[in-house]
């Protein structure tokens, strides 16, 4: 049963773990509407975070600095948005809140012209207007690193009969594969000499992203069953190099 400790010295008390957001909405719904995040036991946090145990805790709104900010950085990602739809082929490079706004860096041959910079306020305002849910989401680096890389490759490649080879490189840890690499082999010897290829290479990202990531070669440490192991279980299935660098 936390007990929140609120700024103006009030406390409210809630049966069980209870959201950043759910405290907002205790206290008023013109502070549920505001809130953009809050201030738990002073650490920053958005307005999803599950309270647990008694804390003290500042809802912030745009009217305090640290709103401010938020609302920059939100800024900038709709920004790169509205980028990316009205220009695909733009890469996006970084993006931070400094101190009089934000700014983002894109990589385009041409350029953008005053049309395009007002064709991408008009797109940002769109946007705005869908109202889209926004969900933070907790993710292990190494399964981002994968699930991009066959991302890239499922988009390039569309083949029904690669489907369950990269469903299980995707999906499956480096014990259970390493007890069917003959199964895998089997598999693989049925492709196409093209499928073949795509796979090889798909492998070939996961490796090369994996195990020349400085924090996934950190795991390293803990011993078996980590995303190093299961980086070099897919080079032995694919005769893919893996040395680290």
């Amino acid at each position: 049963m936390p007990n929140i400790r609120l700024p103006d010295g009030s406390s409210k008390s809630f049966p069980g773990p209870v959201t950043v957001a759910e405290i907002a909405a205790s206290i008023g719904a013109g502070l549920a509407r505001a809130a953009l995040a809050a201030k738990v036991n002073g650490r920053l946090v958005d307005t999803s975070t599950r309270v647990d145990a008694d804390a003290d805790v500042q809802i912030v709104t745009e009217r305090d600095p640290e709103g401010l900010e938020i609302l920059r950085h939100s800024t900038a990602h709709l920004l790169a948005q509205a980028v990316k739809e009205l220009f695909p082929e733009a890469q996006v490079t970084i993006g931070p809140v400094i101190e009089n706004g934000f700014y983002y860096d894109f990589r385009r041959p041409e350029g953008f012209s005053p049309d395009d910079l007002a064709r991408i306020e008009d797109t940002m305002r769109a946007i705005v207007k869908e109202d889209l849910p926004v969900r933070r989401e907790e993710v292990d680096k190494a399964e981002t690193i994968v699930d991009q890389e066959v991302r890239r490759f499922t988009v390039r490649k569309r083949s029904e009969r690669l489907a369950p080879l990269i469903k299980a490189l995707r999906e499956r840890g480096d014990v259970v594969l390493t007890s069917e690499l003959g199964r895998f082999r089997s598999e693989l010897s049925e492709l196409t000499p093209d499928e073949r290829q795509a796979v090889e290479a798909l492998a070939r990202g996961i490796v090369s992203k994996l195990l020349h990531d400085p924090i996934v070669r950190l795991k390293e440490l803990s011993g078996p069953g980590n995303d190093a192991t299961y980086a070099r279980v897919l080079a032995e299935l694919f005769a893919v190099e893996h040395r680290p660098e």
